[in-house]
């Protein structure tokens, strides 16, 4: 389980609407935080990923249906607070 409300909101609605999603669900579920480095403007957060996440794993042409050709990874998220200015 994620112990950041912020990431695991970013997680879901990041999977949300997504083809598989009931799958890529399951996985974020039991997804812990192994460590997070802190930038001047942003964050790395890095995952344990527990043996039984791949009992959730998506096949090769599930990841292809997905993605293409593209890495599946969640590289950039941009978060904007307009109540903040932020």
């Amino acid at each position: 389980m994620i112990q950041s409300d912020l990431i695991d909101d970013i997680l879901d609605l990041s999977i949300e609407g997504l083809k598989y999603e009931d799958k890529l669900f399951q996985q974020a579920e039991i997804l812990t935080i192994e460590k997070i480095d802190y930038t001047g403007i942003g964050l790395y957060a890095y995952f344990r990923l527990p043996h039984q996440i791949f009992q959730y794993r998506l096949t090769e042409d599930e990841l292809r249906s997905l993605f293409g050709k593209n890495n599946p990874m969640i590289e950039t998220v941009r978060v904007v607070n307009k109540s903040l200015e932020i």
